[in-house]
Formats: structure tokens, sequence, C-alpha cells
């Protein structure tokens, strides 16, 4: 992953991480992430939303969903860039009432 370099010339562009979960049947979604940095070994993101900076709170699919399309992306658009990213362990729990 690499930071976005908007100078002319090389080493010009980014590359990134980006996540959302969508809500079938609605018209609701979140975007957890879009990360632009290196980190060494694991993140771990429990309820993260991009550019939401207050606690964290879980995911709630609101009234009328049936189902869930959580999306992993990764992009880039700086040349010779190719980052590599790890996905383990994405889960989807009932909160209790």
């Amino acid at each position: 992953m690499r930071l976005e370099h908007t100078h002319p010339g090389k080493p010009r562009g980014y590359s990134s991480l980006m996540i959302w979960v969508y809500w079938l049947h609605t018209n609701a979604h979140v975007w957890v992430v879009n990360q632009q940095s290196d980190t060494v070994g694991w993140t771990e993101m429990h309820n993260a939303r991009f550019a939401y900076y207050q606690l964290p709170k879980p995911y709630q699919a609101p009234k009328g969903t049936i189902a869930a399309v959580i999306t992993i992306s990764l992009t880039t658009n700086a040349a010779h860039d190719l980052p590599a990213v790890y996905v383990d362990d994405v889960e989807v729990v009932q909160v209790p009432k």
C-alpha cells in the first residue's frame, strides 16, 4: 500500500484497500475503510467506518434487509505498484436484543 503522491511525474498515484457493506433490499451501506498506508504485520479492525472519528458502533442491518454484501477491493493507479493485502476472518454475527 502507499499514500497518494499528487506531484507531477514519478512516483505519482496511490494504492488503496476499500471495504464496503451493502444491505440488500435497502439503500443503506457503510464505507468501512479506505486504507492507503503500509502496516507492519496485521491490522485488526472492529466496526471501523471511513471518516467516522467517534467511538465505533456495531453495524446494524436496517429493517427489510435480507442479506449483506461485503465488497473488498484493492485499487492502484500508480505505475509499477503491486500491493499485497491479506484478509482473514470477516464475521457477521447476530447482536442480542
